[in-house]
């Protein structure tokens, strides 16, 4: 049995994919249930980042589903992840992230060096540390949830590159 997130969130999909984008009131009555469920539904859907408002009509906000990175199924990020970690046996399956359109960004810095955690190579969990070579601007979205390095970095079977 379908959630009243998922029902809502498919019709959103369906009306995306005909050209279209409904406000609360539309959903409601396009699916039959009460204004508030789809109101709550929206809520939920909203807080995932499965939807955002990309604009607002007389009766407020119209939905549309959040674009995916990455639609080539992860076949360029398998073949990323194969390189760095340069035994297939430890590579996991890529994963689609989802991030909304409308993040803004603010810009804290430069960004001196990576530090992470891997088990690359062997299995074995070690720490690695990249220093950053020329000027990398590091920003941070308003929401927290996204960080960019500009300009980016080469992934390569030797790491980390730039």
């Amino acid at each position: 049995m379908k959630t009243d997130m998922g029902i809502v969130f498919e019709k959103i999909s369906s009306s995306n994919k005909a050209g279209h984008m409904l406000n609360a009131e539309e959903l409601s009555r396009a699916l039959y249930m009460s204004l508030g469920a789809v109101e709550a539904a929206l809520i939920l859907l909203k807080r995932d980042r499965a939807i955002y408002s990309p604009a607002k009509d007389s009766h407020g906000p119209v939905w549309a589903c959040t674009p995916v990175i990455n639609p080539k199924k992860g076949k360029k990020a398998l073949a990323k992840a194969i390189a760095w970690n340069q035994n297939e046996n430890l590579v996991t399956k890529p994963k689609q992230i989802k991030i909304a359109d409308d993040l803004e960004f603010l810009e804290i810095g430069k960004i001196l060096a990576i530090e992470y955690e891997s088990n690359k190579f062997d299995g074995k969990k070690r720490a690695y540390r990249h220093d950053v070579t020329g000027s990398r601007t590091v920003s941070i979205s308003t929401d927290g949830t996204v960080i960019i390095v500009k300009p980016g970095f080469k992934v390569t079977k030797r790491g980390i590159e730039g």
